[in-house]
């Protein structure tokens, strides 16, 4: 339908609602009337002329013939010409002006008479050094003019701005007329920076500390707040009726110098005075006192000045001021404590003191509570309630602690992140213009996805029943009770606590609800992503020196996470996943902490990439104490596990020494802090020196046939577990010629001169190449060599010579890619008509290969593990011992089982009882402490094994408290042999295995009464005599009889005796719970937590930031 025929059939009164001139059109050119046309409006201008009007600020009722500015000064010499020249600069000033000198002996006497010569003050008065400001503007009071009705208390560290009169005036002015005024004070200015806030009024909590109730210290001034209520603030800029100063009674005299503005305000409330803040009068306050800036005989320590003001002023509210001291007293104590932890020594003494003063001198407060009840008591009850609601509450104080905390965990986690979730680095990188074509996906969360999946499909075979075993692997003790048994019980015949390393699944399995074999098949799982985890926070923190390689570094997410999935998979070919090896799984995890705290400690320059990014940027002092902490803490890990791993932290300290003479302090702490930790294991290490070059669990260890030969140098193991050659090959070549190319790039080529090697680079990468070599050597040494641990033969622990060496591989080949990227950067920009050098182009060709030949590595590994499974030496087996014999073992009479297996003509045999083999039994004699009842249970042994029994078999199984007699591998003759024996009864046979019962119920308790031979003990003892028990001679056993501790008798042969007398009831023998180390252990980790932990602010102690001169021909410099 055309527009003319359109036009016609509508009437003449429809025409006008539609302007066809603007509606839309179809691709012949005709109106297109199935879309909806709204005609515009027009606008007039007119209508919106109000919201463009310039009004006229309302004159204010105060004029300045009515207000006095009284300037209080004591000892501010530095600062006081500042505020002088504020005065000057002002906008409008004050009908009176008085400074009021509070005895100062720095000048500032001088330069207040210069001010009334000048005309800028009226009167200068001068007034002793134990003066208060409180007593010093009643002086200046007492010297006005009925004329005057407001005073505007000012102090010597402010700067008032042109307009700040003006603006008080104006807020004085408002309705209902305020009768104090609190202004907006102001951090000082500093150039190029916005305004900050510091106070806009100031409220109390119950405990006495500031609370800010209207903004946040350190807010941007943008005029957000309204004038409103308030219960007190600050005296610096306060606006106050004289005749409210009078009917108050000015300070109280118990506050002399802080928190007086407070109660003022508090106290005007509850008289039902008008009390507002005045936003728009915003002044600088430099905070000279609190600030330790000046001497002040009213306040020698500002910090404990201020808290004990503030809890005084609380406690004298109360109603009972000497039970809310003694209250607030427990409190500082409280905050005492936790200022020590976090390193904050200083401000802890403040905290005690201020308590402490508090409660000495509660009679002040006393007499304080007595004047606020008589004040109180000429007060209107709905004026003191409405007081009161000023107050802030708990909750509100506790929610705004709370926000403070997740705004700073969400700025470290999420540091330099806009809302729209891009990063500085997505913004100011080469290629953010195409950034919505490249992958978007974190390749940290790819690598954690992965490594995840990955484990769980390659431990599949770990899934089931049954316990995770292997020989370098104990199961896993029933129940938290057996885990924490293993760390904490005594071992009888062995002196000192048990390895550390113990109480690690001891505190695991509370996280798994008292299931320990759920946490080590968790563990196995995850692991290598763990270890992963571990070297990402090395190479992410840690990456040189200058923000720019920083940027680069971080923009570099890829390659670093590939760096990290190699070392998550070095457990995997080195076989320590596979045997179950406690000492591999968990260096991989160690060892990279213990680098990245190292290398803050040599490297003080160090930037931190994380604090860098962060909010809290400097808060930390990288190569300080908790470095130092941190480095002692992973160490004591590493020495609980491998003793001989001490020398590193030794090296560090003799480093440290070497580079910063004057640091004594962290030598030591990195030196004795793992030796405090270990303290309790020390005498059990001197009696086996043996162990200190052997891993976690060294009697599992056997001395197997070194057969590595050359291939340890790619990381090949002596033990069986580890990866093929070809797949170990392939994932360790790569990383060879990444370091080698690293070592050109660090030592041989020139061009790299920067890094985070700079300083020293060729003699730290020579270092570093020297650790790598002396790894390589004490693997060779250590798989050729055998140790003796309790008269056993094991090969020292290499796992950490492996681990250590591909570590010093991996830093290399960072460092060298630092400068790489650098230069590559650079050489991106060279102009047409210049050709790149010869350094470029292998830097270009490092940087473009090198990720890709680290992925095969990555690849290589991961498939082996992937394919091949966690299953190896390690298995998931049910009991080896059938049911019934456990159930005799964990029976009253505590039997024990002799187990052979004879394979390939030698024989192995072990002593196993309820409680063994578990964890830690590997740290222990493999039969008993005792050599007679292991030499007597060897010769069983080998007579069982060769067939060769003794005819008294049985008597002599049963004096060693042995019930049953397991037999797996032995030839027909030989199981024929042993069951011909009398006393023995074959209770199961299958085509590998006998296990024989011995008769007559033996027990590992006997007893001997007069007239009658020792009997087996079935758990009661119901006559006298004399009890054996058939343990490894100790004097700590503890033997209880119906709750009775029995005496020690004589013993010849094997076995402790006691003395039954009188007692009669259930036997019960233990050994003794060491809570001793325990408790030594546990408060080492945690003082070394401590220091290791983040150092808590020191606040007040540093002199405010000003405005520099200096700062802007420098940065004229800069731009040139």
């Amino acid at each position: 339908m055309s527009d003319e025929k359109y036009s016609a059939e509508t009437g003449p009164g429809e025409s006008h609602q539609c302007d066809r001139s603007d509606a839309p059109r179809t691709a012949e050119g005709l109106t297109d009337w199935t879309i909806l046309v709204i005609p515009s409006t027009r606008i007039d201008p007119e209508d919106w002329a109000w919201a463009h009007e310039q009004r006229k600020p309302v004159d204010p009722d105060i004029t300045v013939d009515q207000v006095a500015a009284i300037l209080l000064v004591h000892q501010a010499a530095g600062w006081l010409p500042r505020a002088l020249n504020a005065l000057r600069r002002s906008g409008e000033r004050a009908a009176v002006q008085i400074a009021v000198d509070l005895g100062s002996t720095d000048g500032s006497s001088d330069l207040l008479v210069a001010a009334v010569d000048e005309g800028l003050l009226d009167e200068c008065v001068t007034a002793s050094a134990d003066t208060t400001p409180g007593e010093g503007i009643n002086l200046a009071i007492d010297r006005l003019s009925d004329g005057v009705t407001h005073i505007w208390i000012l102090h010597d560290d402010v700067e008032v701005r042109r307009d700040s009169l003006t603006c008080m005036l104006r807020e004085a002015s408002r309705k209902p007329h305020p009768d104090v005024l609190y202004p907006t004070l102001l951090k000082p200015a500093r150039h190029n920076y916005p305004e900050f806030i510091d106070e806009q009024g100031q409220s109390v909590s119950t405990g006495g500390a500031r609370v800010l109730p209207v903004v946040d210290r350190g807010d941007i001034d943008q005029k957000q707040a309204d004038p409103g209520p308030i219960l007190g603030g600050s005296t610096a800029g306060m606006f106050v009726r004289v005749d409210v100063w009078r009917r108050l009674g000015g300070f109280d005299p118990a506050l002399p110098l802080f928190r007086d503005g407070v109660d003022f305000g508090w106290r005007a409330n509850e008289a039902g005075m008008v009390v507002r803040t005045a936003p728009s009068c915003t002044i600088h306050h430099r905070q000279a006192g609190r600030g330790w800036q000046r001497e002040s005989h009213l306040a020698p320590r500002p910090d404990v000045t201020d808290r004990l003001a503030g809890m005084r002023m609380v406690a004298a509210r109360t109603g009972h001021p000497t039970r809310t001291s003694l209250a607030l007293l427990v409190a500082s104590v409280w905050r005492f404590l936790v200022l020590m932890v976090g390193k904050a020594p200083s401000r802890a003494v403040d905290e005690w003191r201020s308590g402490l003063q508090l409660w000495r001198s509660r009679s002040v407060t006393r007499e304080m509570t007595q004047r606020l009840q008589d004040f109180h008591a000429q007060c209107d009850p709905d004026d003191l309630e409405n007081t009161n609601r000023l107050l802030p509450s708990r909750r509100s104080v506790w929610a705004r602690a709370v926000d403070r905390y997740a705004g700073d965990l969400s700025d470290r986690i999420h540091p330099w992140r806009n809302e729209d979730g891009t990063t500085i680095d997505d913004l100011t990188g080469d290629d953010f213009t195409v950034r919505d074509h490249r992958s978007v996906v974190n390749p940290y969360t790819v690598m954690v996805s992965l490594m995840v999946v990955i484990g769980i499909v390659a431990c599949r075979g770990l899934y089931g029943s049954g316990r995770a075993t292997s020989t370098w692997l104990a199961p896993a003790p029933c129940g938290l009770a057996g885990a924490w048994h293993r760390w904490l019980t005594a071992v009888p015949g062995l002196s000192g606590g048990n390895a550390p390393w113990l109480a690690w699944p001891a505190f695991g399995s509370v996280l798994t609800i008292g299931e320990p074999e759920v946490l080590v098949r968790i563990l196995l799982v995850v692991t290598p992503l763990l270890t992963a985890m571990s070297a990402h926070r090395l190479f992410r923190r840690v990456v040189g020196l200058g923000t720019t390689t920083v940027l680069l570094a971080i923009r570099r997410q890829r390659q670093m996470c590939i760096r990290d999935s190699f070392w998550g998979m070095l457990p995997v070919l080195t076989g320590g996943l596979a045997r179950g090896s406690v000492t591999a799984l968990a260096l991989g995890v160690i060892l990279p902490h213990m680098a990245l705290h190292t290398w803050r400690l040599v490297n003080p320059e160090t930037v931190d990439v994380v604090e860098l990014r962060g909010a809290d940027t400097g808060s930390h002092q990288v190569g300080g104490v908790s470095s130092a902490g941190g480095l002692a803490l992973w160490s004591a890990l590493a020495i609980s596990l491998v003793p001989a791993l001490w020398v590193y932290p030794v090296a560090v300290a003799v480093g440290i020494l070497m580079t910063r003479p004057r640091r004594l302090l962290l030598g030591s702490i990195v030196v004795l802090g793992p030796l405090l930790v270990i303290s309790p294991w020390i005498p059990r290490l001197i009696t086996e020196p043996g162990r200190m070059a052997t891993g976690a669990e060294p009697v599992l260890s056997p001395a197997v046939e070194t057969r590595a030969g050359l291939w340890l140098l790619v990381g090949r193991a002596i033990v069986p577990g580890t990866a093929p050659t070809v797949f170990t090959v392939i994932a360790m070549a790569p990383l060879w010629i990444a370091a080698l190319w690293a070592v050109w790039r660090l030592v041989i080529d020139r061009s790299a001169s920067i890094g985070s090697l700079t300083g020293h680079p060729r003699g730290r990468v020579l270092a570093l190449t020297i650790v790598y070599l002396v790894c390589l050597v004490l693997t060779g040494v250590a798989s050729r060599t055998l140790v003796t641990v309790w008269n056993v033969q094991v090969h020292p622990a290499i796992e950490p010579w492996q681990l250590v060496g591909a570590g010093v591989l991996l830093i290399l080949v960072a460092a060298a890619r630092q400068p790489a990227m650098l230069q590559r950067a650079e050489a991106d920009h060279l102009p047409a008509d210049e050709s790149p050098t010869l350094g470029q182009l292998l830097v270009g060709i490092g940087n473009r290969w090198l990720p890709w030949v680290l992925t095969i590595s990555v690849a290589a590994s991961g498939v082996w593990w992937l394919v091949g499974g966690a299953r190896g030496p390690m298995s998931t087996t049910a009991a080896t011992r059938p049911a019934y014999v456990t159930a005799v073992e964990d029976s009253a009479r505590h039997t024990r089982t002799l187990m052979v297996n004879v394979h390939s003509g030698s024989a192995h045999w072990n002593l196993v009882d309820s409680n063994n083999p578990s964890w830690g039994s590997g740290e222990r004699p493999t039969i008993s402490s005792d050599s007679r009842i292991a030499d007597s249970a060897a010769d069983l042994a080998r007579a069982v094994a060769t067939g060769a029994v003794p005819d008294d078999l049985a008597d002599r199984l049963s004096d060693l408290g042995i019930g049953h007699l397991w037999l797996r591998g032995a030839g027909a003759d030989v199981v024929s042999q042993v069951g011909n024996a009398s006393g023995l009864a074959a209770a199961n046979t299958d085509p590998t295995t006998t296990v024989w019962t011995v008769d007559g119920h033996p027990s590992r308790a006997l007893l001997s009464s007069r007239g009658s031979g020792q009997v087996p003990v079935a758990g009661k003892v119901t006559e006298s005599g004399t009890v054996t028990i058939l343990e490894p001679r100790d004097h700590r056993w503890r033997v209880e009889v119906g709750g009775t501790r029995l005496s020690p008798a004589v013993r010849h042969g094997i076995g402790e005796s006691y003395q039954v007398g009188s007692a009669r009831g259930d036997l019960t023998w233990s050994m003794p719970t060491q809570r001793w180390a325990g408790a030594i252990e546990l408060v080492a980790l945690l003082i070394l937590l401590v220091v290791a932990g983040p150092q808590a602010a020191q606040r007040n102690r540093i002199a405010a930031p000003r405005r520099s001169l200096s700062r802007k021909p420098r940065r004229r410099q800069e731009e040139s």
